[in-house]
């Protein structure tokens, strides 16, 4: 899993999979979910983000996303 912040444009994302994206959709105002071609997830992202929480107060742990074997 990957998590980034990209405050110029105030959207955290999270990333499952590294596969290759087939859609996104619009699942709540704001909220993106990204699918593959399996239809999973494989990204999140929450538009306009400080609008639903204090992200310089948010504590993340970040690890490395690798392929999965």
């Amino acid at each position: 899993m990957k998590v980034s912040y990209d405050a110029e444009v105030d959207i955290p994302t999270i990333v499952f999979r590294l596969e290759k994206m087939k859609e996104s959709e619009e699942v709540l105002p704001g909220v993106v979910v990204d699918f593959d071609d399996d239809d999973r997830i494989t990204a999140f992202e929450n538009m306009d983000a400080s609008r639903f929480t204090d992200l310089p107060g948010v504590n993340v742990t970040v690890s490395q996303l690798t392929h999965a074997k």
